[in-house]
Parts: C-alpha cells; sequence; structure tokens
C-alpha cells in the first residue's frame, strides 16, 4: 500500500473532532454506512468506524464510533468520509522500484547499441564517510557521485502515474524491446534489487 496515503487517512479521520452529538438511534443515522472501516491497533482491539449520510438530512454525515463494547455517534464533517472512500486500486503503492538506496553497490546502465557503463560504489556511507563512485567500465576513472547520488533518490521516488496490465503479453505496444536501455541496481554480493 501506498505508505503516505494510509498515514494521510489515519491523519483524515484521528484529527476529526464532533460537529454535534446527535439523540436519535444509532442504527437509523448509520443504517447504509457510506463507509464501513475497521482499524486494528498494535494493542489488538479493533475501532470500527461507520459513517452515513440518512436521507432527510441534507449534507449533514453521521459517524458511528465503537471499540471495545462501546459506540458513540456524531455529526461530523462530511470530507471526512470522502476522504475514507477510496477504491482499493488508489490504496496500491505506485512505486515503480522496491530497494534501499543504502543498499546499492553497483549500477549497470545498458544503452540502447548494447554497450554498458558499470559504476559502483568505492566508499560505503557510514561513519561519516561521503559515499564515492567510480565507473568500472567501459573505462575506469572517477564517477560523478552527485550525479549518482541523485538518479538513486530519483529512482527510489519514481511513481506510476497509472498501471497499464500487470503483465502484458507484449511488451512492444509500450515501446519497451529486448535492446530497450535500462538500468540495474545491484548490491555487494552482486545481486540485482531492482532494474
Amino acid at each position: 500500500a501506498d505508505a503516505e496515503l494510509v498515514l494521510g487517512l489515519i491523519k483524515t479521520v484521528k484529527g476529526e473532532r464532533a460537529i454535534a452529538f446527535p439523540k436519535e438511534s444509532s442504527a437509523a443515522l448509520v443504517e447504509k454506512p457510506v463507509v464501513d472501516a475497521t482499524f486494528s491497533l498494535e494493542s489488538g482491539a479493533k475501532v470500527r468506524v461507520r459513517y452515513g449520510r440518512p436521507q432527510g438530512d441534507a449534507g449533514k454525515t453521521f459517524v458511528l464510533h465503537e471499540t471495545e463494547g462501546k459506540a458513540l455517534l456524531a455529526e461530523v464533517n462530511p470530507a471526512v468520509s470522502l476522504a475514507l472512500d477510496k477504491d482499493p486500486v488508489e490504496l496500491k503503492d505506485r512505486s515503480v522500484l522496491h530497494f534501499k538506496p543504502d543498499e546499492i553497490a553497483r549500477m549497470q546502465f545498458r544503452l540502447s547499441d548494447g554497450s554498458e557503463v558499470v559504476v559502483r560504489k568505492t566508499v560505503a556511507a557510514d561513519a561519516g564517510v561521503a559515499e564515492e563512485w567510480e565507473v568500472v567500465s567501459p573505462r575506469q576513472g572517477p564517477a560523478k557521485k552527485w550525479k549518482l547520488q541523485s538518479l538513486l533518490w530519483a529512482l527510489s521516488s519514481l511513481k506510476a502515474s497509472e498501471v497499464a496490465e500487470e503483465v502484458p503479453r507484449d511488451w512492444n505496444k509500450y515501446g519497451i524491446q529486448p535492446r530497450s536501455r535500462s538500468v540495474s541496481l545491484l548490491d555487494g554480493n552482486g545481486r540485482e534489487l531492482a532494474k
């Protein structure tokens, strides 16, 4: 799941304050909930919240908060139920690559002409020592570490704007071919962490 989105939803619910506490039957006000959400706490306790918009109460939204056998009914801002009314696909993490930048020890860039550029980390980024990078091939030499660090940050924060197909039969229709440019990210043991 998209951690930022989920945390945002939790903050929205946590920060909500009641507008009023109605005296009507709670069952009638949340009979057909717009949102029915259950939160599991680290302690094992469960909190269930049901948001309803009964007919005849135009513009009003009610929430029934239930936990450990106790229930509380309140009128709340209608925007909160809209914030929780999400399609599960919207909650999916849209990160394109999953890796920890500090685990990357080597990067292999394959160009469209089939040639490769390989760079490797020469100094670990610990004990206050800045990491250094060097070009291994096609010719050895120092690499521009700030460009490589910037590239790693960009790759780690890359998000999909849309998911077309999970496993397409034909990658060509998306412009991905055997000779397409690529970058492989490897750890110190040569294991590919992302591509």
